[in-house]
């Protein structure tokens, strides 16, 4: 139960399918086998909302594909919560600073619908800004988190994802938070999303029929202080729930 949001998940059915078995020295081939373990899945039962839990955040490209293809999606909008834009190139293979240009050039988001929330300074070139402004996204600063308030940025966030789109996807990197309240996280800085920004943005997300698909990566226990990373996390994912659970019957 959320006291803070009045929402009890105790009849919420929710089930764990386990772990992708993956390889780990070699990264396209663990794409395949998550792109391949998501399409079984999403197209198995059509109707349930999927959750993924990462693992860093390369894992986003092929999650993608999969929900776009199995779910029979024409047209995606894409919410990232992240300190980096992941737009580098793919030259030297894929990796966790790839995947979201990568998604944009396939095609399986358009630009003009995919909103950045929470990016940081000093972690990415200049060329990375031009060219995803060029492409048509939208950026969103920690900076402009702090100055302007979560709220009103993730109302135009929803009406950019959501603009002549069927349906919207949220991947969440946890190093889009202060680094104070995410130790366990390989990129994390200061100055990033506080905890209650982050959770009123889930809550709203999740309450969003529009919103399809949500993803949650980049935690590294071997990095974390005393499970604090870890425990954000599952709050994170709790208040996720809350939000979906509050959802208008269909």
């Amino acid at each position: 139960y959320s006291i803070d949001y009045d929402v009890d998940l105790a009849d919420l059915r929710v089930r764990d399918l386990g772990d992708v078995e993956i390889s780990l020295l070699d990264v396209p081939e663990a794409h395949r086998a998550i792109e391949a373990a998501a399409t079984a899945v999403l197209t198995r039962n059509r109707d349930f909302f999927p959750i993924t839990i990462g693992g860093e955040h390369s894992l986003a490209h092929p999650l993608l594909r999969a929900f776009k293809a199995s779910r029979g999606y024409e047209r995606l909008g894409l919410i990232q919560f992240d300190a980096h834009m992941d737009f580098q190139t793919g030259e030297h293979g894929p990796h966790n600073g790839t995947p979201i240009r990568t998604i944009l050039e396939e095609g399986i988001v358009d630009p003009r619908n995919l909103v950045q929330i929470g990016i940081a300074g000093f972690v990415q070139a200049e060329w990375h800004v031009r060219w995803g402004r060029d492409q048509g996204v939208t950026i969103f600063t920690s900076r402009d988190v702090a100055i302007r308030g979560m709220a009103p940025l993730l109302e135009e966030a929803i009406a950019k994802a959501g603009r002549e789109t069927d349906a919207i996807y949220v991947t969440f990197d946890i190093d889009c938070f202060d680094q104070a309240y995410a130790p366990g996280t390989g990129a994390s800085l200061p100055g990033g999303v506080t905890p209650w920004q982050a959770y009123d943005a889930l809550f709203r997300l999740g309450s969003d029929p529009r919103v399809k698909g949500f993803d949650l990566v980049e935690v590294d226990p071997s990095r974390d202080l005393h499970d604090i990373t870890a425990r954000l996390a599952t709050k994170l994912i709790l208040t996720f729930l809350a939000g979906y659970h509050s959802r208008p019957a269909e």
